[in-house]
């Protein structure tokens, strides 16, 4: 997945940051509720690195950090979303949780 693709596309912009709480939710929920790992293109291997496969934890965290780099909160949103709430938010904390990403973003220059 490639989110800053997919957001300049049809002025989706705003689009990017609720599919990635979005989908560090989805993959908790099935994680938890039906055992499944996340997708293989996030858990391939770690840049230098010897480790073919990442727990599903550590792969989509680094998949978020990938599509949102340099952001501030973005670890800190990843914990609130995977760890405390274990993946169960409803729509209206996904839109927090996505303010909260895009607010973080390092500023363009102009």
């Amino acid at each position: 997945m490639n989110y800053h693709q997919d957001s300049t596309r049809g002025h989706s912009k705003s689009r990017r940051y609720i599919n990635g709480v979005w989908d560090v939710s989805i993959e908790r929920r099935k994680l938890d509720e039906f055992k499944l790992p996340s997708f293989p293109t996030f858990t391939r291997p770690l840049p230098d690195s010897e480790e073919s496969r990442k727990d599903s934890r550590d792969a989509m965290l680094w998949q978020l950090n990938a599509n949102f780099p340099n952001n501030t909160d973005a670890s800190s949103i990843f914990d609130d979303i995977w760890d405390t709430a274990k993946g169960k938010v409803n729509y209206p904390e996904l839109l927090v949780f996505a303010d909260r990403l895009k607010k973080a973003e390092p500023s363009e220059p102009e």
